[in-house]
């Protein structure tokens, strides 16, 4: 258990120092080290190339129609006009057609107002703030669902009152709550910023750093159970010269119930070269490498990421690699060496674009290897060629086992407009016929939210029931349920 708890220790210890390390080390005040100059270089090629377009509004058409194969009861097809700003706000219109009838429903956003209104409802608008979300959530809750009977403690508690756990938490917790109060505050901040500085010094001269450069530009920086040990007797060093530092924590400790000679001895205690040692040992028993790897191709766009922790024969890796062109793979590796056998196992997803056959070709793959076996499976692929596409989705099914869909259409381009339509789905050898499209422009206006709407909030129990008799002679009251008992909205205030 210690050395896993050892092992966590110099993982996180070392992530947030290696991370700390590449962005401190670019800080102006400092002599900007060759690693940093190549990363910044690295970066700059990399989003460079990134079109810096202006916002435009977008709006989107989608429509459905039921067809012999694909027919849902009582409905004849909808539409939905959507119209999303350059500043967030938004409008959504739907039409929906039901054998009875037709529906209407807008909505309309704009920061956190929100306002929806329906002829199935009447000719009033009704709005709400988002932050009484939760309000509106339990006024209506509270109609239909019952209030939960109250239940007394069962005998099993051992006759301890439930909330003597939460209170002896919050107890523990006074210690680190008096640092907030008073003057305390400007006192901490002080001091956090004091140690982001201290920790940062040692970082940069803790850590090791390597450039190769050529047709492919590598950086590295690594962090190691030495570096670890270096920082911290550098940080331990500040830390016991602190007397505003050990004040502080020994307050704290006096908050929490501990006397004062006592809170002293264990401030000292938590600074000393012991405490220090320990801390070494741990490392020692767990010796560790972090390692951040950045490559890139000779014109500095970067094209692969690859963080790695190695420790006692056992090493994992996240990774991010697109030198190949037309793919990039994204995943994480295992490998450990047990009595002098070496074992891998690796996870990745694969994206790829391509050419076959005159089509345009994008799949994304899961690939597992486990030791010298491969397997890949591929959970979606796209196909374009002449105007026509199509897209299969891998679905896994625990009754049914792995099957795929596959969807197919027309698509076409033109300008500012695309059009996308869905005529067919494929499963188990079985083709329906669909009537599906989706229309996306450039451009348009988003209609000005009414001012005229009335707050949800504002809503009397006798204007609910307006409400409710309106959609009751609408075409949606052939689907509303009777009910024996009345619902009745309380007024609010």
């Amino acid at each position: 258990m210690r050395t896993r708890l050892s092992s966590v220790i110099s993982l996180l210890l070392a992530t947030v120092l290696v991370l700390g390390t590449l962005f401190t080390s670019c800080s102006p005040k400092k002599k900007e080290s060759q690693a940093a100059k190549y990363l910044e270089k690295i970066m700059e090629a990399t989003f460079s190339g990134l079109e810096d377009t202006s916002p435009q509004a977008t709006t989107s058409k989608f429509t459905f129609n039921s067809t012999a194969d694909f027919n849902i009861p009582h409905l004849v097809g909808a539409q939905m006009t959507l119209i999303s700003g350059i500043n967030g706000e938004s409008f959504a219109d739907s039409e929906i057609t039901l054998d009875s009838g037709k529906v209407d429903l807008s909505v309309y956003n704009v920061g956190t107002t929100v306002v929806v209104g329906s002829s199935a409802i009447g000719a009033t608008k009704y709005g709400f703030e988002l932050s009484d979300a939760s309000t509106i959530m339990n006024l209506f809750g509270s109609m239909f669902v019952p209030s939960a009977p109250e239940v007394a403690p069962a005998d099993g508690l051992g006759n301890v009152a439930p909330e003597s756990s939460a209170s002896g938490l919050l107890g523990a917790l006074d210690g680190i709550n008096s640092l907030l109060d008073g003057e305390n505050p400007e006192k901490v901040y002080a001091i956090l910023e004091k140690y982001v500085a201290v920790i940062s010094d040692a970082a940069e001269s803790a850590c090791k750093s390597d450039v190769k450069t050529g047709d492919e530009i590598t950086v590295t920086v690594e962090f190691n159970t030495a570096s670890a040990k270096k920082l911290l007797k550098d940080v331990f060093s500040s830390l016991k010269k602190d007397k505003e530092l050990k004040s502080i924590l020994e307050s704290a400790l006096v908050a929490g119930g501990l006397g004062k000679p006592e809170a002293k001895v264990q401030v000292e205690a938590l600074l000393s070269d012991d405490a220090l040692k320990a801390i070494f040992d741990m490392l020692d028993a767990s010796p560790f490498t972090f390692a951040a790897i950045f490559c890139a191709d000779k014109n500095y766009v970067l094209n692969g990421i690859s963080i790695e922790y190695a420790s006692q024969g056992a090493k994992t890796s996240l990774f991010f690699d697109a030198k190949t062109e037309g793919k990039v793979e994204v995943g994480y590796s295992a490998s450990v060496t047990v009595d002098g056998a070496f074992h891998r196992q690796e996870q990745k997803i694969v994206f790829e674009s391509k050419t076959d056959l005159g089509a345009d070709v994008f799949e994304i793959s899961r690939v597992e290897i486990v030791d010298n076996n491969a397997y890949a499976e591929t959970i979606l692929k796209t196909t374009v060629k002449d105007g026509k596409y199509s897209v299969t989705v891998r679905v896994n099914d625990e009754v049914e086992g792995p099957y795929n869909v596959t969807l197919a259409g027309d698509i076409e381009a033109e300008g500012s407009k695309s059009t996308i339509t869905l005529t067919s789905a494929t499963a188990f050898g079985t083709t329906l016929m669909l009537d599906v499209k989706v229309e996306t422009e450039t451009g348009g206006t988003v209609p000005a939210i009414p001012t005229n709407f009335k707050n949800i909030l504002d809503v009397t129990g006798d204007e609910f029931k307006v409400i409710m008799n309106n959609l009751k002679n609408s075409p949606l009251g052939q689907y509303m349920p009777e009910a024996d008992s009345k619902v009745v909205l309380p007024d609010v205030q």
